[in-house]
């Protein structure tokens, strides 16, 4: 208790008291394959309609959408092969961005997002799908620039096949009203630019594609089904191993024949663990939430704490009840941000946190308190990190200058370990399907509270989620340690 008030006190000062890609909504439907494939209706923009466009999507990632984010395999390669394989044959109008450092032909490419949601209604009509770009996390794929101080995308021209949008992008540097990164930006000052020019070099740009006329084969099913076993097996490792880091397994091995059956038996929770807890690990479950029409800018960090000293010769209880209340929970908010609060996509609720105090952080002092609170138990220790979904937020923690979370040649986390990928492998399902948090709890019935999407409850509920998990993994029972067989 000692130490949890001290780290409050720490985070008080350092904040003086003043948020695989993401995933689209996906919904699933029957594949019609015996549809044919007609040609997509053009829909291109008038000439009036180009300056009043504010909405659009990343070109290259697009293009992947169904890799990202359509759930059956079977739907993902007819869609892919159908209509994705040829996805620049069809009529777009191109937009572009010159990106800090980078030479025009290596310019940032959008699509309008009425243009990409066009398409994918054109897919759902062949094959019976209902593919949309909407849902509580197209916020990552789909970007808005209406109102905010940053530089908007620039008209590049029409296309109607492969080659002219390669010249397009190849001839960005010879229009006449060409400008450079540099002289688009030069009046732009504020933090949500540094945020945006942040977001462009260290998120956007490492997922782009080389700017060389580069023609791609057609995506191998071969090498994705062996990509996502090769996955499989690495979350099975992880799910064997999580019994042995809470004392509730012997450390994962191979056992004797005779000893099996002991070993494999369902675990007494009502019993302190039997066995030690192998290398002694603490865990830290994080997530964090953002402006929804401006991903790049962290709003809210939530970060939980599990420690393995805590649960010495404590019994779990029934679902690891007893072991979830040793659980310490922080709730970190960017004060520039105090104001904001998402509406459009998920309703936010930064002022709910139920698990103690928020503690009102500059932007510039963030990173601190983050490794305030990892430091405070876990400084020498083998830090096994859990969240779910965790690519975006790990993108936004390792702007935050937090120590923990920088670019390194050395991982400063034991493991990393992602919810939903766990609770697919203890439940034997071979979906891919993206599963959100509240969803996940209600598969695992996780009793949790209204308020969702405030990063502090959404870090304590993965947390309970994790320990949920673990305890269905050794098949939990509940037995009186005081019962007496004769």
């Amino acid at each position: 208790m000692n130490n949890n008030f001290d780290l409050d006190m720490r985070l008080a000062i350092i904040g003086r008291e003043l948020g695989d890609f993401g995933d689209a909504e996906v919904v699933a439907g029957p594949l019609n394959s015996s549809a044919p494939t007609p040609p997509m209706i053009a829909n291109l923009l008038l000439d009036a309609e180009i300056k009043t466009i504010s909405s659009f999507v990343p070109a290259h990632l697009f293009a992947q959408f169904p890799q990202k984010y359509i759930n059956n395999t079977v739907q993902e390669n007819y869609i892919t092969d159908h209509f994705f394989d040829d996805i620049w044959k069809q009529d777009w109008d191109l937009f572009y961005l010159p990106l800090p450092g980078r030479k025009p032909h290596d310019s940032l490419i959008f699509v309008p997002e009425s243009q990409a949601e066009h398409m994918l209604s054109h897919i759902n009509k062949v094959v019976s799908e209902n593919l949309t770009l909407g849902g509580m996390k197209q916020d990552r794929l789909v970007l808005c620039f209406d109102g905010l101080p940053i530089p908007k995308p620039l008209y590049l021209g029409k296309s109607h096949d492969e080659q002219q949008k390669i010249d397009l992008e190849a001839n960005i540097a010879k229009m006449e009203n060409f400008e450079s990164w540099e002289d688009l930006t030069k009046n732009y000052k504020s933090l949500i630019f540094e945020a945006f020019k942040h977001y462009l070099q260290n998120v956007m740009v490492p997922t782009m594609p080389p700017p060389s006329p580069i023609k791609k084969s057609k995506p191998k099913k071969n090498k994705r089904l062996r990509l996502r076993a090769k996955m499989k097996a690495q979350w099975t490792s992880q799910l064997n191993w999580l019994p042995s880091w809470l004392g509730l397994r012997q450390a994962f091995s191979v056992p004797e024949y005779e000893d099996q059956q002991h070993y494999l038996s369902p675990v007494n929770v009502l019993m302190a663990p039997a066995w030690n807890f192998h290398d002694q690990p603490i865990f830290f479950s994080i997530d964090c939430e953002w402006i929804e029409r401006a991903t790049w800018t962290l709003t809210e960090v939530g970060i939980s704490i599990l420690d393995t000293y805590d649960l010495v010769n404590l019994p779990p209880g029934d679902y690891g009840e007893s072991w979830k209340k040793t659980i310490r929970s922080y709730h970190l908010r960017v004060s520039e941000h105090e104001s904001h609060v998402n509406k459009e996509f998920c309703l936010g609720c930064p002022d709910k946190f139920e698990w103690g105090q928020s503690h009102m952080i500059e932007s510039d002092r963030m990173g601190m308190a983050i490794d305030q609170c990892l430091v405070s138990r876990g400084e020498g220790r083998n830090m096994i990190l859990v969240g779910l979904s965790m690519d975006h937020d790990l993108q936004l923690l390792r702007r935050t200058g937090s120590k923990y979370f920088a670019e390194s040649d050395k991982d400063p986390f034991h493991d990393r370990l992602d919810i939903a990928n766990l609770f697919r492998v203890v439940r034997n399902s071979d979906s891919n399907e993206n599963l959100g948090l509240s969803r996940l709890l209600g598969e695992l019935n996780e009793l949790h509270s209204e308020w969702l999407h405030n990063a502090g409850n959404d870090a304590r509920y993965t947390m309970h989620a994790l320990v949920r998990i673990a305890m269905e993994a050794v098949g939990e029972k509940q037995e009186s340690p005081m019962e007496v067989v004769d």
